[in-house]
């Protein structure tokens, strides 16, 4: 189906892992996602992740069920032990299921997670001490989503 995308991209020497989910997304999409997270080997940890959900993002037939195995099929991924993760959230709804997300995250401690609105996207970069990588992902980012002109 045109217009779906999970966009993952993984830079090992630089411990940086962005993803982009843009258009319609399925149950299948999502498992494949997380697999991939799943295989991405890094005992040191340490790694800073940027999640963006754009505002066109639409779930189809996904349940709530599967988004929390989903994520706890992540609890034994070594790369997140001491690692720093933005979500950038571009509707109400997408914001709020993030929260859920951090406030989970967080309560592991295994991570820090915070989310943003999508006229925060330059303090998401910030808060994850990736100034020096704006411009190239914002460039990224514009592919998927309107960047709002006026970003903190």
């Amino acid at each position: 189906e045109t217009g779906k995308m999970i966009y993952l991209e993984y830079i090992p020497e630089e411990k940086f892992i962005l993803s982009i989910f843009s258009g319609v997304i399925s149950s299948d999409d999502l498992n494949d996602h997380y697999r991939r997270l799943r295989n991405i080997d890094d005992e040191s940890g340490g790694i800073k992740g940027l999640t963006i959900m754009c505002s066109n993002v639409k779930l189809r037939a996904v349940e709530g069920i599967l988004m929390a195995r989903l994520a706890r099929s992540l609890k034994h991924a070594n790369f997140l032990n001491n690692s720093r993760n933005a979500i950038v959230a571009g509707t109400t709804l997408s914001y709020q299921m993030a929260r859920i997300n951090a406030i989970n995250a967080n309560l592991r401690r295994v991570d820090k997670t915070a989310v943003f609105k999508v006229d925060q996207l330059k303090l998401a970069i910030r808060w994850l001490r990736e100034k020096d990588r704006m411009e190239e992902i914002l460039a990224t980012v514009s592919q998927y989503e309107d960047i709002p002109t006026i970003t903190r």
